[in-house]
């Protein structure tokens, strides 16, 4: 049985696009510690995404297992999760007419091995007004996503220009993730 251990929608889509014969069952695995810590960006998540795999392993050690997390990096500074209205207000103003970066790590298990790995993809957003963004977070599309905002649901609106894998914005790098699970 192929797990997905997160809760994500974007993962989810990602991963439907390969195969419907997956089911979910998220991590319970406490972020807090490591997102306290002043890790790279690209090693947070490779740690948070092990993390996450390590807790479904204890309980699932004969599944193929995928985690991942993913974090939005500018100018030194750290977009997770809104924590509410304002917050994702102001995360979309501080990313708005510039470039970031976006890091997803990911963990599988297969047949008794971890694969540990994280992609980054640079995507530079247009100016975005108060108007845009006051509307894009009432819809409530910015909850639960990383920065804010999900690529999917933005598209030409607020992005200039994507540079590397499309899939890594989204939640995960999805052409290395079907090379280790389906051998493809």
């Amino acid at each position: 049985m192929l797990i997905l251990g997160s809760n994500s929608s974007g993962r989810k889509y990602l991963l439907e696009q390969v195969t419907k014969d997956f089911v979910v069952i998220p991590s319970d695995f406490d972020e807090d510690e490591l997102k306290s810590k002043n890790y790279k960006p690209s090693v947070l998540v490779k740690k948070l995404s092990l993390g996450k795999l390590n807790v479904l392993i204890k309980q699932h050690k004969n599944d193929v297992i995928l985690c991942a997390d993913t974090v939005v990096y500018q100018d030194k500074t750290f977009f997770g999760k809104p924590l509410d209205n304002e917050d994702a207000i102001n995360m979309l103003k501080k990313i708005s007419s510039k470039p970031h970066f976006v890091y997803s790590g990911v963990a599988i298990y297969k047949d008794g091995v971890i694969y540990s790995f994280y992609d980054k993809t640079k995507v530079i957003f247009k100016h975005i007004s108060i108007e845009d963004i006051n509307n894009y977070v009432s819809s409530g599309q910015s909850n639960g996503k990383a920065g804010s905002y999900g690529i999917q649901s933005i598209n030409d609106k607020f992005i200039k220009k994507v540079v590397g894998d499309f899939s890594t914005v989204i939640g995960m790098p999805l052409e290395k993730v079907i090379k280790i699970i389906f051998n493809k």
